[in-house]
């Protein structure tokens, strides 16, 4: 994604987004130094990355706003190079992916757990179901939807919904890490994404089509 576009989508500042990207480029090199590669990043920037500030006007989770971008960017990053290795037509560069894979993925529990010390085991338990959700999506789409079999219109809207358990997993980070949560935005928040999800999905198959 395009720097001006990305900043447009989160409306940041250009100081905020520099400052942002500093803590990024610096964590990136902290966890794996000798597989930055020429960009200086672990792998490349997303919205994802920047994901728990599209709801900084609705949660007040300042002082924990580090630990919560870091951990939406290596929760991402690790199912984003996941997905290409899943890929069929992936090819190059796999065992450096893999090496990428679990050092993204120790650095997002790491952050994780920072962030949940004091909360109750129902509270965890929440989180820790959109990841098996999300885990769950990825695991049908590379053993079974590439396979070419049938599936119902119930199994297909759970498929949408739980592929985008990820990002409802950092929104309700959001709001658990908030001062002052407001519990009827974040249902709201959640049944967009739902909808989001059926829609990106039915882009998805238009472009596989064509």
């Amino acid at each position: 994604m395009k720097e001006h576009v990305l900043k447009e989508i989160i409306k940041i500042s250009d100081q905020e987004f520099l400052r942002i990207m500093e803590l990024i480029r610096k964590t990136d090199e902290q966890i794996g130094k000798y597989l930055i590669g020429k960009n200086k990043l672990l792998f490349n920037v997303s919205l994802y990355s920047f994901y728990p500030l599209l709801f900084k006007e609705l949660v007040d989770f300042t002082d924990k706003q580090n630990d919560i971008i870091l951990h939406s960017r290596y929760y991402s990053g690790w199912l984003f190079i996941l997905d290409s290795i899943f890929d069929e037509n992936e090819t190059t560069y796999r065992n450096t992916n893999l090496i990428i894979l679990s050092t993204v993925l120790s650095a997002s529990d790491y952050f994780l757990y920072k962030l949940l010390s004091g909360f109750s085991k129902i509270e965890i338990s929440v989180l820790e179901t959109f990841r098996h959700k999300n885990d769950f999506s990825m695991y049908n789409e590379a053993k079974y939807f590439r396979n070419g079999s049938e599936y119902t219109d119930d199994e297909i809207e759970s498929y949408c919904k739980y592929k985008y358990a990820l990002a409802k997993s950092v929104v309700y980070l959001c709001f658990l890490c908030s001062k002052t949560p407001n519990w009827e935005f974040y249902d709201k928040i959640l049944l967009s994404h739902d909808y989001f999800a059926y829609g990106r999905q039915l882009v998805d198959e238009i472009q596989d089509y064509e």
